[in-house]
């Protein structure tokens, strides 16, 4: 689900990452998801084995090479449309598409007339699927099963949403910025289980203190 978000909202492009769960070199679009969970997969191994393993020639190193190269064709294919449809935009007298998403920003000229170098394009677009889509999962997975298990918590919760949808059936960036409780929710989750994990805890327990736009001051432990 995060990695069709990311892609429709950042790339403007529908990877299908709901419709096929396979590897299998047919589909360019639904087996991404695939793609992405060996990598995973294999730079934990790497992680955690004998240094340089993954150099063997396993079965495991020959699915993460393989998974590597499938995002590479999918990547490129992305960015190669999206660029050419810069140029011609620029063609005609245009600064760019009508497409504000993040992929329109780096294809952008500076005030020179020049352009990230498409090595640079296709790299941040491959860190921003990989590491956005995959700890954007975590982290809601992780919501939603603290809410299941603290039931006045997750009532408090739908409250606040709801009365934002009773407004509009699309809520604003703005109203989400300002939904307190949903926000403290976010943030505890963040705080307990990070989805970028880092071996490093504090001596002794801290208060940190955020100043509401109302004012109001909310304190975490």
């Amino acid at each position: 689900l995060t990695l069709d978000v990311v892609g429709q909202v950042a790339f403007s492009y529908h990877f299908r990452g709901l419709e096929t769960y396979c590897l299998d070199g047919q589909d360019e679009h639904g087996s991404l998801y695939s793609s992405f969970d060996i990598l995973l997969t294999g730079i934990t191994r790497q992680i955690l084995n004998v240094p340089y393993t993954q150099y063997l020639p396993t079965s495991a190193n020959f699915a993460v090479k393989r998974a590597s190269k499938h995002l590479e064709t999918v990547v490129q294919k992305v960015v190669e449309t999206r660029l050419k449809e810069q140029l011609d935009s620029e063609k005609k007298g245009k600064e760019g598409t009508e497409r504000k998403d993040l992929l329109a920003q780096l294809l952008l000229q500076d005030e020179n007339g020049h352009r990230l170098p498409v090595r640079n394009i296709l790299g941040n677009v491959r860190m921003f699927l990989f590491a956005g889509h995959e700890t954007t999962a975590a982290t809601l997975a992780r919501a939603l099963w603290a809410l299941a298990n603290d039931e006045p918590s997750q009532m408090r919760l739908r409250e606040e949403v709801d009365s934002l949808y009773a407004v509009s059936d699309s809520p604003t960036y703005r109203q989400l910025k300002e939904s307190v409780f949903l926000d403290a929710v976010l943030r505890e989750i963040l705080r307990l289980h990070a989805p970028a994990g880092i071996a490093r805890r504090t001596i002794e327990d801290i208060t940190l203190t955020k100043e509401m736009n109302d004012g109001k001051k909310i304190e975490y432990l």
